[in-house]
Parts: structure tokens; C-alpha cells; sequence
């Protein structure tokens, strides 16, 4: 059987996963960091299995000192080990211990509530939608008029809301699926204040523009800023 058979037949098992590439990537690079093939390596697995988990020491040694995070390091060594046990051999080697997740402060509703009224609208509304409906930043800063058209009404010359809460639908930048949120009265009021704003400004949005102007630097460093400085207040 050719190395490349040897390969494909293991991958035929995550075909249609996302696991597939990764996979292939992981084996093809352990490949590359011992310098022989796939034959050799299944059969020196096989004759000097303690060889192989040295060398496996040695890649996982050469992916930290790349700086890959343990939980990368580890489907690196789940791919080449579910190789070779699909070749009838076992290998040992440690994985590497996850990294403790270390989670920031969560501001309570009432300290949101400060945020919100010391910050300039736009960015009383990004704080809106991330404290009230989840939202992520990259999400926020590409939310559309598209997204909550169906939700507002144009009357007389003013925005208004349709109901409450508010439904947002767009597709989330970092995985690519769309999914619904709800915005609450506080929120909503926000928002339509904003899209007045923006209204009286620059004329009504276009449905495929994002509408909450420049505020990607405004949320990486403005709502930081801001709560670094109620947290030194309250200490």
C-alpha cells in the first residue's frame, strides 16, 4: 500500500468533518518534522514503538516552543496517534494540560448601567447590545440596517420600534451562521435614539451599511478604558 493510501484510507473515517483537514495537516507535519515517510513510520512504530514516542516528545516540545496553545498541541498528537492505532500500533505520549480558562469581571446591571450613561450613543449602544443581548464585538461593529429593518418603523420622519424586545438577526463573523438576538427596552430605546441620530445626520441608512459608524477602535479600547476607570473608582 502507497504512503498516500495509507493516509487517505485513515481519513476516509472524517470525511464530511471539519476534523478531516486538521487531521491530514497534523499527520503530513509530523511527517515533515521526522523526515520519512509514511511506511517508515508505521513500521518503525511497529519494531520501536519507545522511538516513536520520543520522537512524538520531540514535535510536541517543537509546537510549544512555536507558541501553539495545549489545546492545539493536542489534536496534533490525537491525529498522528489515531493513525497509527488504525495501523495496529500504540504509542504513549502525554497530552499537554489545558491552559485554566481565567474569565473577566462581570459587571452587574447596575455598573452596566453607569457605563451607559457616561459613554457618548454610539457606544452606549454597543454596550447595550453586548451586556443585553450577547453580542460580539466583530458582530456589533458589522451590524447592518439589513439586520433590524423588519423591527423599525419610519414614521413622520422619526425611527421608531416596531416592539419590544427587539429582534437582530445577522450572521456571526466568527463561526459564519446566522442566528437570532433579542434586545431589550433599554437597549432598543438606545438604538433607535442612535438611528435618529444617524438619521438627522447623513440621511437614512443603506440597508447593507453598517450603521454604528467607526466604533471598532470606540469598543477594543473605549468601553476598556471606561471600565478600567469605574473599577479604580470603586477600589
Amino acid at each position: 500500500m502507497s504512503n498516500q493510501s495509507l493516509v487517505d484510507r485513515f481519513l476516509r473515517r472524517y470525511e464530511g468533518k471539519g476534523s478531516l483537514i486538521t487531521y491530514r495537516a497534523s499527520i503530513n507535519r509530523f511527517l515533515k518534522f521526522t523526515n520519512i515517510s509514511v511506511d517508515e513510520i508505521v513500521s518503525l512504530a511497529k519494531s520501536d514503538p519507545a522511538k516513536v514516542e520520543e520522537m512524538l516528545e520531540d514535535f510536541k516540545y517543537k509546537l510549544k516552543s512555536e507558541g501553539l496553545a495545549p489545546k492545539s498541541i493536542n489534536v496534533y498528537l490525537a491525529a498522528i496517534k489515531s493513525f497509527l492505532k488504525m495501523n495496529r500500533v500504540e504509542v504513549k505520549v502525554k497530552l499537554e494540560k489545558p491552559v485554566p480558562q481565567v474569565f473577566d469581571y462581570i459587571p452587574k446591571p447596575d455598573e452596566v448601567k453607569v457605563l451607559i450613561n457616561r459613554a457618548p450613543l454610539p457606544m452606549k449602544v454597543a454596550i447595550s447590545l453586548m451586556a443585553f443581548s450577547g453580542m460580539r464585538q466583530s458582530d456589533i461593529v458589522n451590524l447592518k440596517f439589513l439586520n433590524i429593518k423588519d423591527e423599525i418603523v419610519f414614521e413622520d420622519g422619526v425611527y421608531k420600534a416596531s416592539k419590544i424586545p427587539l429582534r437582530i438577526m445577522l450572521k456571526q463573523k466568527k463561526t459564519g451562521f446566522w442566528y437570532v438576538t433579542f434586545l431589550g427596552r433599554m437597549g432598543t430605546n438606545l438604538l433607535v435614539a442612535y438611528l435618529n441620530e444617524v438619521y438627522n445626520k447623513t440621511g437614512k441608512p443603506r440597508l447593507d451599511e453598517e450603521f454604528i459608524k467607526r466604533l471598532d477602535k470606540m469598543i477594543k479600547r473605549g468601553v476598556r478604558e471606561k471600565w478600567d476607570a469605574e473599577s479604580r473608582g470603586r477600589h
